[in-house]
């Protein structure tokens, strides 16, 4: 994703555009998220056994924009899903986030939690199993164009095991920004 600058426009910590009378200077968006401090990474690595279920959800903001990255790795057969509209009666365990740019002290305003007790999953946006037509089993999913998540809305990413002691691992990678 690029976003071009107007003339006069720019952003802290990029160097400006020389040499030319009407530069037209273009930034990575995600490049620009992670310079300024809005883009945030963490995730859960757990083994599961048979029906066993590794969940993580994001509470939104009510303000802003959150865009979400995810991947979810086994090492085994596995499903992967994405819901939206989850409703929780239990909080989880807090996952530590992170700043992408460890320069600046900026946190997160999404809540993300490992494991709460989910009442309702909601729509499901995503669906994945980690098995082909040739039974090979394990391997990695992710989502290849950033979703922009509602505000105010939890969202739950699940992975559920097919097998015994399957090391499962979600990985996300969350920018926040005040545009809407």
């Amino acid at each position: 994703m690029a976003h071009m600058l107007m003339k006069d426009e720019t952003i802290p910590g990029v160097p400006d555009v020389v040499g030319s009378e009407n530069p037209m200077p273009v930034t990575d968006i995600l490049g620009a998220n992670v310079k300024s401090g809005n883009s945030y990474f963490g995730g859960e690595v757990k083994t599961i056994s048979v029906t066993e279920i590794l969940d993580i959800s994001i509470q939104t903001p009510a303000t802003g924009e959150t865009i979400l990255f995810f991947k979810g790795e086994s090492s085994d057969k596995a499903e992967f899903n994405l819901y939206e509209g989850t409703t929780t009666t239990v909080a989880g365990t807090e996952v530590d986030m992170f700043s992408h740019n460890r320069q600046l002290a900026t946190s997160i305003d999404s809540v993300i939690e490992i494991d709460p007790t989910v009442d309702t999953l909601g729509l499901q946006l995503f669906h994945s199993t980690l098995q082909d037509a040739r039974n090979n089993v394990g391997g990695s999913v992710q989502n290849d164009v950033p979703i922009i998540l509602a505000q105010g809305t939890k969202y739950l990413l699940r992975a559920i095991s097919s097998t015994a002691s399957n090391e499962t691992k979600i990985s996300l990678r969350i920018i926040e920004t005040d545009t809407v």
